[in-house]
């Protein structure tokens, strides 16, 4: 099985790197509800469904999405929390970047650098964050969805051509 001895765990002491480059599932590791340090899904394929991580509530450290082909981060619902930064670099998915809806506060930075969706939202529940960085978008046309931020830093808009709406602050 893919998930092996952590099949059962619910808390991870530590980080967790998921990084595989052909189409599955994470459905082994749907008990996991803590992971102490950083999340790094990096370079999943458009095939491969995170759905498994639906009971995930907390992460002790950065949330790191790097170069997947992935078409939803569905499969977030009940992560509530990330104490680190949630960096979103590189992704092919097209589309809307979206499945964070129950997300409630990040302790650092949301980075979103270089990635190919044309939608960026998914935030509703999202209260407090450092700041929101968004960088070298080409294909990136509308941000919205963070109407119940309280509490941002600050925010860093920088070489997005192709924006047509900025909303929902």
């Amino acid at each position: 099985p893919f998930a092996g001895p952590y099949k059962n765990c619910k808390i991870i002491e530590g980080n967790l790197i998921l990084k595989i480059h052909e189409d599955g599932n994470t459905n082994d590791l749907s008990n996991i509800e803590h992971i102490t340090g950083d999340f790094k899904i990096i370079g999943i394929s458009s095939g491969f469904d995170l759905g498994g991580f639906n009971n995930l509530k907390t992460i002790g450290g950065d949330l790191y999405i790097y170069a997947t082909g992935t078409q939803s981060y569905e499969g977030f619902e009940s992560l509530e929390s990330i104490e680190g930064n949630l960096i979103i670099e590189r992704n092919e998915g097209t589309g809307h970047f979206k499945g964070f809806e129950n997300l409630q506060s990040i302790g650092g930075d949301i980075i979103y650098k270089s990635n190919k969706f044309t939608e960026f939202a998914g935030f509703s529940s999202l209260t407090e964050i450092g700041n929101l960085v968004i960088e070298i978008e080409y294909s990136l046309k509308h941000i919205y969805g963070f109407d119940s931020l309280i509490e941002m830093k600050g925010i860093h808009i920088e070489n997005i051509h192709s924006i047509e709406s900025i909303t929902g602050f």
